[in-house]
């Protein structure tokens, strides 16, 4: 895990060694931080059991996000929301119950086409 993502882009690619010690690598992909949209998405609670809630803090940046995705750890996603707000719902929850306990990844896309990931662990 990045813990000194800047502003901006970022690009990442993840190494991945198996049970027999082959070594793989995943596609590219970019992230892109900016603190005050960064501000504005709260994940909750976290850790967490069966549910989290994604929750944005203003309706008037809500339409704006188009799709919220949650990935395991080799970015894959396992589920997926497409146009989960408007500007009188600003609030997501999502059922965890079919996931395993384990580290897990909220991406959140924008129409600027701006993403933002955000880390949450189920118990």
């Amino acid at each position: 895990m990045d813990e000194d993502i800047h502003s901006g882009n970022s690009y990442y690619k993840l190494k991945i060694i198996d049970e027999e010690g082959n070594i793989s690598y995943s596609q590219i992909k970019s992230v892109m931080r900016s603190d005050k949209s960064e501000d504005q998405i709260m994940i909750f609670p976290n850790p967490t059991h069966n549910k989290l809630e994604v929750k944005i803090s203003d309706n008037e940046t809500a339409e704006n996000y188009l799709r919220i995705a949650v990935m395991n750890l080799q970015m894959e996603e396992l589920m997926v929301y497409n146009d989960p707000y408007d500007k009188d719902q600003l609030s997501l929850q999502i059922e965890l119950d079919q996931l395993s306990a384990g580290i897990y990844f909220v991406k959140i896309n924008t129409k600027t086409g701006s993403n933002f990931v955000k880390k949450f662990l189920k118990l």
